[in-house]
């Protein structure tokens, strides 16, 4: 049966073919060929990998806003938080389940991600800077941002504060926050279940979360 909503439809494939990509070496392989064990790159590259898997096989039916880099920058966003929350994991001595629960514990994609995709996007925009999930982060060593919480959930310290923040300077700056800017895929009620089918690539594949926990430690 056809899902009525091209949003809705991007959120099952994902989970489909995260699934696909782990249950074959083939695609496992490829989907971060070329690229270090464990690091940045390699959670993108997989993030990437997915997405164009979707693109090929829906791609065509799905509207423009689908098929746009916005909904590609979407999935670097959740491999960077990923990343970034696993390398915190790495230095606190967490174990690979822990980290596992905490990823994909209900708590998480809505004290993280949520507020960030709630916001304008020149604001959201700062925001992925501020706790390392594009570009080069304006933070220091973002990843001591990511609290792990006592219900097992991973939060982002200050995140109210980086708000707060990062208004008032667009305001001085004479930017017009547009609430229409608003992620697409949160506005259609399905970017959680995006993130909740990916999470799993990026806990199971061997190249990603089991590469960061399992490098030495640095002195």
């Amino acid at each position: 049966m056809p899902h009525p909503n091209p949003y809705t439809r991007y959120a099952a494939e994902a989970g489909v073919i995260t699934q696909e990509v782990l249950s074959d070496p083939y695609f496992t392989v490829r989907a971060t060929f070329g690229m270090i064990p464990g690091s940045r790159e390699a959670f993108m590259a997989a993030g990437e990998y997915v997405h164009a898997r979707i693109q090929c096989r829906v791609g065509e039916t799905l509207p423009t806003q689908l098929r746009s880099q916005g909904v590609a920058h979407g999935m670097r966003v959740m491999a960077r938080f990923a990343y970034q929350a696993a390398s915190r994991a790495a230095e606190l001595g967490i174990s690979a389940p822990g980290l596992t629960e905490a990823l994909t514990h209900p708590g998480t994609f809505h004290q993280t991600l949520e507020p960030i995709a709630t916001q304008d996007d020149n604001l959201a925009a700062g925001l992925e800077r501020d706790f390392g999930l594009w570009g080069e982060a304006d933070t220091p060593d973002p990843s001591r941002l990511y609290v792990f919480m006592p219900d097992g959930s991973i939060a982002l310290r200050s995140l109210d504060w980086h708000i707060k923040k990062r208004n008032i300077e667009l305001l001085e700056a004479g930017v017009t926050l547009r609430e229409r800017a608003i992620c697409g895929a949160h506005r259609a009620g399905v970017l959680a279940t995006i993130y909740q089918n990916i999470v799993p690539l990026y806990v199971q594949h061997p190249h990603l979360v089991p590469a960061v926990l399992n490098a030495p430690v640095s002195a």
